[in-house]
């Protein structure tokens, strides 16, 4: 079998992907993190609440029930009675422009 040796050019090729991913990397963690969490239900401003302050909120409206929670800086739905629960397997948001939405309630959680 006939291998070729590693080129200079492969070296390069190395070292600008991995010098690439760090910087991705690094420019995630200190990317701005919001300072306040919006609640929208059917495009009406409901609730605005601080990220610093610790607070657990139920959202009742027309359409369902959501349980809104900040923790520590990061805002979370941890309780949905729609069918899917797609907005409580999203997850904690805290950086500007993150969203989570449950569809069938027609609620927007974003990080401003």
């Amino acid at each position: 079998m006939n291998r070729k040796a590693v080129t200079p050019l492969d070296i390069i090729i190395i070292i600008a992907v991995v010098v690439l991913s760090l910087g991705i990397m690094l420019a995630s963690l200190f990317s701005n993190s919001g300072n306040k969490a919006v609640i929208t239900v059917n495009e009406q401003v409901v609730a605005e609440y601080n990220l610093l302050n610790n607070v657990k909120k139920e959202i009742k409206t027309q359409y369902g029930v959501n349980t809104v929670e900040i923790l520590n800086g990061e805002c979370f739905v941890s309780f949905a009675d729609c069918r899917d629960g797609i907005c409580v397997s999203r997850g904690k948001i805290s950086k500007i422009g993150e969203s989570i939405v449950c569809l069938p309630h027609k609620l927007i959680v974003e990080i401003k």
